[in-house]
């Protein structure tokens, strides 16, 4: 029997017999951690909005941990395993409004000190973030990452709730 209810979880490609799984019903939004396929479970992070597992080609497999703070904001935590997970791990990026990881990239969002903007953060291949610049002057209310490829990130930004405009980045 659980005590807690498995919303989403993901597998540890190496160990099938190791996942996570994350219970959104809670307010706490507590995330588990089995090693033996299920029979047991470990509370390892509570708090959490998001998580990911990412590895890449000539990259070591590293768990990511996006965690809610008090003011709505979160903190982004990785660790090599979720075992080692703690709030004293590496600290990824902080006050992050979404984070995630498509392909090569990390993207993460932050408030601006505009009351309706956005800025859009973007790491490749697990560089530092640096802050994407887009040729507008309208507000940056959401982000969507609608594709990444090796060579170009397109993204959807909603500018109001009647306006959005896709933009394409190349890579050099």
């Amino acid at each position: 029997d659980l005590n807690f209810h498995p919303n989403e979880l993901a597998f540890d490609e190496e160990f099938p017999s190791k996942y996570v799984v994350l219970d959104k019903v809670g307010s706490n939004r507590m995330l588990y951690l089995t090693l033996d396929g299920g029979k047991s479970f470990k509370l390892i992070q509570n708090y959490v909005k998001t998580f990911y597992w990412s590895s890449g080609p000539g990259f070591s497999k590293v768990f990511y941990v996006e965690r809610w703070k008090p003011d709505r904001n979160s903190t982004v935590i990785s660790a090599n395993d979720p075992t080692e997970l703690n709030d004293a791990n590496n600290v990824v990026f902080l006050e992050a409004r979404d984070f995630q990881i498509k392909g090569d990239y990390m993207f993460a969002t932050r408030q601006t000190k505009e009351k309706n903007t956005l800025s859009l953060y973007i790491s490749h291949q697990r560089g530092p973030f640096y802050k994407a610049e887009f040729q507008t002057e309208l507000d940056l209310r959401k982000f969507h990452i609608a594709d990444v490829t090796d060579k170009r990130i397109f993204v959807s930004v909603m500018h109001t709730d009647n306006l959005a405009h896709l933009y394409v980045s190349e890579i050099n």
